[in-house]
Formats: C-alpha cells, sequence, structure tokens
C-alpha cells in the first residue's frame, strides 16, 4: 500500500510504541487516520510508523484523547466481496480455533481497536492483498 502523506501525527500510548496519523494513501486517493507501531502485522504499517516517528520530537505530548474507534460492519464487508472473496473468508474462518471461529461468525461488526482486530488485518491483507483489503474495509466502513 502506497501512501505519500502523513500529518497531525502524535503518540498513542505512554511507551510511544504506537503512533497514531493521518495518511494519505495514494492507491486510494483519500486520508484515513491510522494506528501504526514498529510491529505492525502489515509492512506499509510498519513504514508509516518509522516516517511518521521521524516527525515527531521528544517534546511531543501524548495524544490523551481516546482514539475514535473505525467500525467495520460485517454485512457490508461481504457485500462488497466477489463469491471468490467470500469464499477465501470463509477458509479462512474455518482454519481459527473455535473460539475465534464463533467470533468471527457470530460478530456483526468489526472494531479496529480490538486486540483481535490487526490479526484479522494481517489475514486479509494476506489473503486479499494490501490495496484490496484497504477497499473492503472502506466499503465496509460504519
Amino acid at each position: 500500500m502506497k501512501f505519500s502523506r502523513i500529518t497531525n501525527v502524535r503518540w498513542t500510548d505512554g511507551d510511544k510504541k504506537q503512533i497514531t496519523c493521518d495518511v494519505f494513501f495514494d492507491d486510494l486517493g483519500q486520508t484515513h487516520t491510522y494506528n501504526a507501531s514498529p510491529d505492525d502485522p502489515v509492512e506499509h504499517g510498519r513504514k508509516i510508523f518509522e516516517e511518521a516517528r521521524k516527525l515527531l520530537t521528544a517534546n511531543t505530548p501524548v495524544f490523551s484523547r481516546p482514539v475514535r474507534a473505525q467500525v467495520f460492519s460485517k454485512k457490508k464487508l461481504f457485500e462488497a466481496m466477489s463469491d471468490a472473496e467470500y469464499d477465501t473468508w470463509e477458509q479462512i474462518e474455518r482454519q481459527q480455533n473455535k473460539r475465534k471461529a464463533r467470533m468471527f461468525r457470530e460478530a456483526t461488526e468489526l472494531n479496529d481497536q480490538d486486540a483481535s482486530f490487526k490479526e484479522l488485518l494481517a489475514v486479509m491483507t494476506q489473503a486479499y492483498g494490501s490495496p484490496r483489503t484497504v477497499a473492503l474495509l472502506a466499503a465496509a466502513a460504519v
């Protein structure tokens, strides 16, 4: 996923291991708020963290307001998928342990602040590729 601008950069946590910033994604032609960390499961997330960190100084305050969660509707996500992409989703679901598979099945929404979301994002990126994953999530945004 290519990006060309990072603005509104701030530390998200006191340990300074996560940064929240606004990123212009070239492939989408849009700016989205992104939570990046050095151990982000996707490569562009790690690159965003490194570039954003260069924009911060030692005196940059930690962002203290809660980050607004981005919520995605599974119904909208499935509507945006092709039949083949939905078949892949079902394969991903079957590969999860029983607890996670049940959570995937029963959840009506996905929240990017959930601990399991980054894992899901990494699996989706591997299955569909970065541009398509971002496009699917953009179509599913609530």
